[in-house]
């Protein structure tokens, strides 16, 4: 389900309409989250090719997502599966908690990477860069059984456009 939500009005009756969905597919793990807006930022990966990372904080249980995707922001969408970061392609979901906010770039997660837990498997869509603004999906499940599924939207910063030079 791909929606664009602008108002909290909306969110409140889509988290509604997604949870009477999950019990009625008996799911005990379904969790959607509702985030606020996060940013991303370019960086690299672990074999030095370009890499964009989301910070996305959660609404309502002070923790973070991050999401890291070896691959670089752009014109188009693209979706990647929950793998090896190490590879090209290769995507990485965290759940953090949360700690501070950046004072450089307010409303932007601080967190310790020691209170992340990475999700097992899952599939990470990145949305395509609209002017400074991009919008993505989440369907990842962590070794707890927990499961996110939710859509996100991100402020793109400026050391996100363009190419980066990594190694």
């Amino acid at each position: 389900m791909r929606l664009n939500v602008p108002t909290k009005q909306k969110t409140v009756r889509i988290a509604g309409i997604v949870a009477l969905l999950c019990i009625a597919a008996s799911t005990a793990q379904c969790k959607d989250a509702v985030f606020a807006e996060g940013i991303v930022m370019r960086t690299c990966a672990p074999y030095d090719g370009a890499a964009l990372e989301a910070r996305i904080p959660t609404v309502s249980d002070n923790q973070v997502v991050l999401v890291q995707v070896n691959e670089s922001l752009g014109a188009k969408s693209f979706s990647r599966p929950i793998s090896s970061r190490g590879k090209p392609g290769g995507a990485s979901v965290h759940l953090c908690n949360r700690e501070a906010e950046d004072p450089k770039y307010p409303g932007v997660p601080i967190f310790s990477y020691r209170s992340c837990v990475e999700a097992s498997s899952g599939l990470v869509e990145i949305g395509a860069v609209s002017g400074s603004a991009m919008a993505g999906h989440l369907d990842v499940r962590f070794p707890d059984g927990k499961r996110i599924n939710a859509d996100f939207s991100a402020r793109v910063l400026e050391n996100a456009k363009g190419r980066g030079f990594c190694g």
